[in-house]
């Protein structure tokens, strides 16, 4: 799998943070409405690796910390941290692709009620 796959195979994923952290309704309602959240790393820098999917509202709250806050701030707030993003985002990844024909789904408009569907059955 290529960085560019990564980050196109992200787009069919649930908000992770969603996912980690609220109902089963809320997650999958974000199935196919995410952005690619780039977390930073020790040197500041960002990889196409460290991206997970982050529906608007969170992914907004990551850029701007919480209220002028610190990144500290939204993982006390959700108890979540890179380490925990990236597990659930690799969880995720792994459901999704054992699940469906991604080659299929990513180049269809059906795409999207079909990536719903294989969601479904994550428990």
């Amino acid at each position: 799998m290529t960085k560019d796959d990564y980050v196109a195979l992200l787009h069919w994923l649930p908000c992770v943070v969603c996912y980690l952290r609220f109902t089963r309704e809320r997650w999958l309602a974000t199935v196919g409405k995410v952005q690619a959240h780039h977390l930073e790393s020790v040197r500041h820098s960002y990889s196409d690796w460290g991206t997970v999917p982050a529906c608007r509202d969170h992914h907004d709250e990551l850029h701007v910390h919480i209220g002028g806050g610190s990144r500290r701030a939204f993982e006390r707030k959700y108890k979540l941290d890179d380490v925990k993003l990236l597990e659930g985002t690799i969880k995720l990844m792994l459901f999704f692709m054992e699940n469906c024909d991604y080659g299929r789904v990513g180049k269809t408009m059906a795409g999207g009620a079909e990536a719903v569907a294989v969601f479904r059955r994550l428990q």
